[in-house]
């Protein structure tokens, strides 16, 4: 799944439950493991190596103009995210930005301790690496346009999620 999601689900989790900061920031990292078991869309990152017979052995080229790219591509999806989750949480007097902040970070820091995986294998990362496989989703969505589209249905829900809950309590 692309990280915006994550983003916006770890800080809707955030602002329902008016978390502190730390709280907010372990729920969004949980949040990111309970999303990925769902089938959805992932761009291509040109610099990834993949084994589909063993994800661990996946690696990432860090050199060259692919993983500029990618990084560009994953700094702008991660920004997003955190930009939404403030947009619609932010206005909240409950939900602290910096908590927002916090989980959306949270959110997204399963993905990027996959990549930390690549470089470093040892554990903890080998242990955070075979839970990030055994709860993501086997089955993907390969059509980008339906992939975006579920995202989007996705984050709306969470939109959802984060303000009905505020209006409640």
């Amino acid at each position: 799944m692309v990280l915006t999601p994550h983003a916006v689900l770890g800080s809707a989790i955030a602002s329902a439950l008016r978390l502190s900061p730390p709280l907010a920031f372990v729920a969004g990292f949980a949040s990111h493991y309970l999303l990925d078991p769902i089938p959805h869309w992932d761009y291509q990152l040109a610099s990834a190596e993949i084994d589909h017979d063993n994800p661990l052995n996946n690696r990432f080229d860090i050199k060259g103009r692919p993983f500029i790219i990618d990084l560009v591509k994953v700094g702008f999806d991660a920004c997003l995210g955190l930009g939404l989750a403030l947009f619609f949480f932010g206005w909240s007097g409950e939900a602290t930005i910096i908590s927002l902040t916090f989980a959306s970070l949270g959110g997204v820091l399963p993905d990027v301790l996959q990549f930390a995986y690549t470089r470093v294998r040892r554990e903890p990362f080998v242990a955070i690496q075979k839970l990030h496989n055994l709860m993501h989703a086997k089955t993907r969505i390969n059509n980008a346009l339906s992939g975006v589209f579920w995202h989007c249905v996705l984050i709306l829900l969470a939109l959802i999620l984060g303000n009905w809950f505020y209006f409640i309590f």
